[in-house]
């Protein structure tokens, strides 16, 4: 079906200037009230930081206007020039490559925008990485990543697949004319469990193979980024949600199965991020064509105590938290890295990443911690 057959697509037109007209009105309107951007004129929709609509942040629920009315003016330009001949479902969605697809993160962002965006996937296991083709593409999702692995990988093999892979699939990118690379890194490039808080411009001194190839492969990305070109880069603690393995499926098992548990009284702080939480700035990234490093968190940060309680109040459980003598120090001696997850902090503070997208320090994220930890354990998507 092309654009200038289609009567379905002339309608849609139709209906689409209506709703953006309207739509452009009231945020306008809204942006004087409050004073907002006083920079904001006219229907030019021009403002100090911005060389194009994507740049400007209002209250939320205009936020998608400026995306709808640049397509609009794309779309008006289709009418006025025939020759086009483009799907009116390939012209109004975005057209992502994803690699990663099939793992947690990966699933969960192609189920939930599968009808926002068009979607292709790519798997450097599986699919042969000379045959692909990047023409086309608006954005590529780089999820695939050796992550850590708590058997140990060496160095060259993190070096592979977080380095190399990422790189190569980034040049290609750039040379098939992919605006934008969406980078998924890890809070692991700031270091280990601390009592001071993360931020997006803290020191970055990994110790690990993992956190250290991220970065590396962050800081070599940020060398190919030109004004047409974008480098998003986000950092992740701990993500979680229906699906997730390693420490937090471990450790809803152990909930479920024993009532009694030595985890009473811990006082940490450990900063993660609901799946849900994530995509939805992974959107918002891709929807304003932001390039820069940004740091996700849910808005809480949760005590090993907490969670388990979360935990055990979602699977309906009676758990009886302890404070048993010695453990904590015993656990340290025999058992380090357990001991650091458990009774460490690793907290972030992502505020210059809310400002950034959302316009506001306190922006509403779409699950509260609360929320995500009910969707993770009663096995909800």
């Amino acid at each position: 079906m092309t654009i200038k057959k289609s009567n379905l697509y002339l309608r849609d037109i139709s209906k689409l200037k209506v709703e953006i007209s309207s739509q452009i009105e009231k945020a306008l309107q809204l942006l004087k009230e409050n004073s907002t951007h006083p920079s904001l004129h006219n229907k030019n929709i021009k403002c100090k930081r911005a060389d194009n609509l994507y740049s400007i942040r209002v209250n939320k629920q205009y936020r998608m206007i400026y995306f709808k009315y640049e397509k609009y003016l794309e779309l008006n330009r289709l009418l006025d020039h025939d020759k086009y001949d483009k799907t009116y479902k390939g012209l109004l969605m975005a057209k992502l490559l994803i690699t990663g697809s099939t793992g947690f993160i990966g699933r969960y962002f192609i189920n939930k925008y599968k009808d926002k965006y068009e979607i292709k996937s790519f798997s450097f296991r599986k699919d042969d990485f000379k045959a692909l083709d990047c023409s086309g593409i608006d954005v590529v999702f780089h999820l695939s990543a050796l992550v850590h692995q708590m058997g140990g990988a060496s160095a060259a093999e993190y070096e592979r697949v977080n380095v190399t892979h990422t790189l190569e699939l980034a040049q290609k990118a750039k040379n098939s004319g992919v605006k934008q690379f969406v980078f998924m890194s890890t809070v692991k490039v700031y270091g280990e469990e601390s009592d001071g808080v993360y931020t997006e411009k803290s020191v970055c001194h990994p110790e690990d193979e993992y956190g250290k190839s991220k970065l590396k492969a962050e800081l070599e990305l940020q060398k190919l980024e030109d004004e047409n070109f974008k480098i998003s880069i986000i950092r992740t603690p701990i993500v979680y949600g229906y699906g997730v393995k390693a420490n937090i499926k471990s450790l809803i098992n152990l909930v479920n199965k024993i009532p009694i548990l030595p985890f009473g009284g811990i006082k940490n702080r450990r900063s993660m991020v609901y799946v849900g939480n994530l995509c939805h700035l992974v959107d918002e990234v891709i929807i304003q064509q932001k390039g820069g490093v940004f740091l996700a968190s849910d808005d809480e940060a949760l005590s090993t105590t907490r969670l388990v309680e979360l935990i055990a109040k979602n699977l309906n459980k009676k758990v009886y938290l302890v404070k048993i003598p010695f453990f904590e120090a015993l656990l340290k001696l025999l058992k380090p890295s357990f001991h650091k997850r458990l009774y460490r902090s690793l907290e972030v503070d992502n505020t210059i990443t809310k400002e950034e997208l959302f316009g506001e320090a306190k922006a509403s994220l779409p699950y509260s911690v609360g929320e995500g930890i009910k969707l993770m354990v009663q096995g909800k998507k």
